[in-house]
């Protein structure tokens, strides 16, 4: 194995560096709501899925579809449906009240619970019209 010289691997990181923090290599930006329904989708998924040191999935009918999706597809697909179902849980809690949300943890009971109405099929997720799911979430939070 060849091991690089200081002045070579700082001249990559240098190249690599300006180009990872261009402005115009195309790459989206997050803002930190997005970001934050991200990574709230993501720790859901991975609560359900049952990831790692021995954890169990869950055992409902949507957590079953989880899994076998994720089967199907893989964890890197899986992870990368994780941003459009954030950018639609926004749009979802979004057309809700702060009456309906106000009071629930939205990382651990409103992002969960809008997630809960994904349908994972064989190929994408299924994300339902915004509206309905605003209107069944806030019924679920209330009951």
């Amino acid at each position: 194995m060849t091991t690089l010289d200081i002045t070579t691997r700082r001249a990559m990181h240098a190249t690599a560096s300006g180009a990872l923090n261009s402005r115009d290599i195309g790459a989206k930006r997050y803002s930190n709501l997005e970001l934050e329904a991200a990574l709230a989708v993501w720790e859901f998924i991975v609560e359900r899925v049952g990831f790692g040191n021995g954890a169990q999935p869950g055992t409902s009918s949507w957590d079953v579809d989880l899994v076998e999706y994720k089967e199907g597809v893989g964890t890197v697909e899986l992870r990368t449906q994780v941003a459009p179902i954030a950018a639609w849980c926004l749009r979802v809690y979004e057309a809700m009240t702060p009456d309906e949300t106000g009071g629930v943890a939205y990382d651990w009971e409103v992002i969960p619970a809008i997630v809960r109405h994904v349908r994972f099929g064989n190929h994408k997720p299924c994300l339902p019209d915004i509206l309905l799911t605003a209107q069944a979430v806030a019924e679920e939070l209330a009951g």
